[in-house]
């Protein structure tokens, strides 16, 4: 199966979306030979709107494609600092607990308190502290 993120599948939509439009247009032109013809020469009378029309579509898909390039750029930078700063952690849970709530938390997660499970102990006002190993 393919696996693609986000915005992969943005850009693969987009060049799906602008091959059928550019199909319709073609398609459009032949039907009716004027219009393109009206906006073939339109387009070599008037070179500089044409310049700033193609420079201007130009920088804005530019500027969509950075926004989605750094997006991706900040959610791997996020999480690699979150796996950097819990290490080999999967788990945790935190909060205050009496030794008989302490015992449930543990036992509804599968754990037990003498149990090497990650966790450094706990103390009776205190959270649970993750430990590394």
């Amino acid at each position: 199966m393919l696996d693609f993120n986000a915005s992969q599948l943005v850009t693969i939509a987009m060049v799906i979306i602008t091959g059928l439009l550019l199909l319709l247009l073609g398609v459009n032109g032949l039907r009716n030979r004027l219009l393109l013809t009206l906006g073939l020469r339109n387009m070599l009378r008037r070179p500089s709107q044409t310049l700033l029309f193609v420079a201007g579509l130009t920088l804005s898909s530019v500027l969509i494609m950075a926004s989605f390039g750094l997006n991706d750029s900040l959610t791997y930078s996020a999480r690699q600092q979150v796996i950097q700063e819990t290490g080999r952690l999967d788990e945790t849970i935190s909060g205050r607990f009496t030794p008989d709530q302490l015992q449930q938390v543990l036992a509804a997660h599968g754990y037990s308190v003498g149990h090497r499970t990650g966790y450094a102990g706990w103390s009776l006002p205190g959270p649970l502290s993750p430990i590394d190993f």
